[in-house]
């Protein structure tokens, strides 16, 4: 008995303990809520719902609560669950709870029954006019005719990511640049808190019109612990607008987000330091660029308040005598208001924006104004419609050239994801004549332009073609979402910077906005031998008579060994100097680069005899379609050069395999897999 009593008291105390823990928690999660932090509040409140005892605890008020923070972070499927098991006397003390109940019902599609909740809030606060327009709004949703029909939407997975989200495209050269976010949990290096990582990746377009696997999109534009994009183009390639985020000014209210818009030129891949548009307001943001296809109109987002029809506007700005005018509001037609964003202007003069002022579906739809034509005014936006617009954000549409196909971006599964739309049936229309063709994208500032090395840095005979094989199949798998390099090439630096200076020929810039001088250059000793260097003529890869001034196994060209004879670093008569008799420089021209590549299904390995393969020069842009027989081919490669080989088949994500052969110079003879991953 003695035992027993004991044991009771054990469980007793134990349950008490464990009660005030729960109670704390709620305690917690409550004043997250008044505070405004809803998602904080949000993961203290589903810890106390996964437990019967938690849910227990969990009063009237605490369900309030939490269907609110869910309503708050647009979660209306988790809302309306919570709402409709309400008491219905609870309507009867706190009306609002009607009012509230409507709009998640509004943002799940359910219009009727969002009308009967306003109504019966008519009843009860009649003076409000809040519920005359909100049952008026059900009606208007109700009354949308969409403009597209018949649309097949694809989500496109090999970029979309359920923990981070894709947003802001645009088109350049031959695919998408759009921004993402990794979130920066506990990362105490961030400058400021409240704002991601956010980088400008680059997406190819396959043959297909799916994307391939991203890659940064420029290591000098993107840094770490800050937002770089959304981004827009001019046809040419040449030249970028951006958004960056930049710190407040001391003066600025808590929590300020501070955008800018900042542009750069492309001189043969890679971009110039970016430079502030003249018109950026401090401590304001200007963001989500689109430029018209004539390169003079720039459209974007801000919230300064000078002309503001409210929250954020699309606002223009024209490129007059190489100057950038003082931004327009759009005016009335287009903003409202609430928030307007994304603007995307097509070449025939059409705006596709997003906006949750116009009447819509529920939080952002998507839009299209077209011009007047006197050249300032706007027709009144209408609603894209559906299957386009759904009950949950959709912020962007971006419609090809051809009109009949596009891309989107929607959280309709819980993200904000890339979408690719097809207009069935739509003809495709051609370009009008005084509208240039987009050109080729030149990279020679990408982190993983090194992905497959052919360099000579063991002799063939002893190279392990497995290691390749394997290096190969790792570095694509997954639909080619990570080309890290493996362990099969040992002298890779793990943090993708090339420590060797036959292959390192770009210097990378993380801050161009705070380091304008780079120092890192003036300690970079492979940046007077860069074989990649358009300006300078002993250093252009198709130049085969200059001489490699930096062969470690010469001890006359090496600075390493020979520091004090600077000469020999530039001096253009080193092909005749006679220590080169000992020392023969490898004749380059000679060189024979071949890659053996098979195309084979990712999961069985099997050829896939039906793909196609392209090889593109990264550095001039230039691209060959290769022959194929049983979904293989053969690469003839140049030395000193980078490449991308672009492969798509039928029913399979397309594929990007980056290839340098930075430094070759001996002949080289390598076989390689190439797999797809099936859809």
């Amino acid at each position: 008995m003695k035992n027993i009593i004991s044991l009771l008291f054990f469980l007793l105390i134990s349950a008490v303990a464990v009660s005030a823990q729960k109670l704390a928690k709620l305690k917690k999660a409550n004043e997250f809520y008044l505070n405004k932090q809803y998602n904080e509040a949000v993961t203290e409140y589903e810890t106390l719902m996964a437990t019967e005892s938690g849910r227990g605890i969990m009063g009237l008020d605490s369900r309030i609560n939490l269907a609110e923070c869910y309503r708050m972070t647009n979660q209306n499927v988790k809302a309306e669950q919570l709402f409709r098991e309400l008491p219905p006397e609870a309507a009867q003390s706190r009306p609002e709870l009607l009012i509230n109940y409507g709009e998640v019902l509004i943002g799940v599609g359910k219009y009727d029954e969002a009308k009967g909740q306003f109504e019966a809030y008519s009843k009860i606060r009649p003076e409000d006019a809040r519920s005359a327009e909100l049952i008026k709004k059900c009606a208007d949703i109700q009354a949308i005719r969409p403009l597209y029909f018949d649309v097949k939407i694809v989500a496109q997975e090999v970029v979309n990511d359920n923990t981070t989200e894709q947003f802001g495209l645009s088109y350049y050269g031959r695919g998408l640049v759009f921004a993402s976010n990794q979130i920066l949990s506990g990362n105490k290096s961030a400058e400021w808190k409240g704002l991601s990582g956010v980088d400008m990746l680059y997406s190819e377009i396959s043959a297909n019109g799916d994307l391939l696997a991203p890659r940064l999109l420029s290591k000098k534009l993107n840094a770490i612990n800050r937002q770089d994009g959304p981004a827009t183009f001019t046809r040419d390639g040449k030249t970028i607008i951006y958004s960056q985020s930049v710190k407040p000014s001391v003066n600025a209210p808590e929590g300020t987000i501070c955008l800018q818009l900042f542009t750069a030129k492309n001189e043969n891949g890679k971009w110039s330091k970016p430079e502030l548009l003249p018109f950026n307001i401090p401590d304001m943001i200007f963001s989500h660029p689109s430029l018209s296809a004539d390169g003079t109109q720039l459209f974007f987002v801000s919230n300064m308040s000078n002309g503001s029809m409210g929250g954020l506007d699309i606002w223009v700005s024209s490129y007059k005598n190489g100057k950038w005018t003082t931004p327009r509001n759009l005016g009335e037609t287009v903003n409202t208001k609430a928030d307007e964003s994304f603007p995307f202007i097509h070449h025939n003069g059409d705006l596709y924006f997003a906006s949750k002022g116009h009447g819509n579906y529920g939080g952002f739809d998507l839009f299209k104004a077209a011009p007047v034509g006197n050249g300032v005014d706007w027709e009144r936006a209408v609603n894209i419609g559906a299957p386009i617009n759904t009950a949950f954000d959709d912020t962007y549409f971006l419609l090809a050239d051809e009109q009949n196909h596009g891309f989107l971006v929607s959280n309709r599964n819980g993200t904000d994801d890339i979408f690719k739309f097809d207009l069935e049936g739509a003809e495709a229309k051609e370009l009008p004549s005084n509208v240039q063709r987009r050109s080729a994208a030149i990279f020679n500032d990408s982190t993983d332009l090194e992905g497959f090395i052919v360099e000579n840095t063991v002799d063939n005979e002893k190279g392990n073609p497995a290691d390749t094989e394997k290096f190969v199949d790792e570095m694509l798998a997954n639909g080619n979402k990570k080309t890290t390099p493996t362990d099969t090439n040992p002298t890779e630096n793990p943090d993708k910077t090339d420590t060797d200076p036959k292959n390192n020929t770009d210097v990378v810039d993380t801050n161009p906005t705070e380091n304008p001088k780079d120092k890192t250059k003036k300690t970079d000793k492979t940046k007077k031998t860069d074989k990649t260097d358009p300006e300078n003529p002993d250093t252009d890869p198709n130049n085969t008579d200059v001489v490699d001034n930096t062969n470690p196994d010469n001890p006359d060209t090496n600075p390493a060994e020979n520091p004090k004879d600077k000469t020999k670093k530039t001096d253009k008569t080193k092909k005749t100097d006679k220590t080169k008799k000992d020392n023969p420089e490898p004749v380059k021209e000679k060189a024979e680069l071949l890659v053996e590549i098979q195309v084979v299904d990712a999961k069985d390995k099997n050829p896939l005899s039906t793909s196609t393969l392209i090889l593109r020069n990264a550095f001039t842009g230039k691209e060959e379609k290769l022959q194929i027989e049983g979904g293989k081919a053969i690469l003839e490669l140049k030395a000193d050069q980078k490449y991308e080989v672009v492969a798509a088949c039928d029913g399979y994500y397309g594929g990007r395999l980056p290839i340098t052969t930075m430094g070759a110079y001996k002949t080289e003879k390598l076989a390689a897999t190439f797999p797809l991953v099936k859809k």
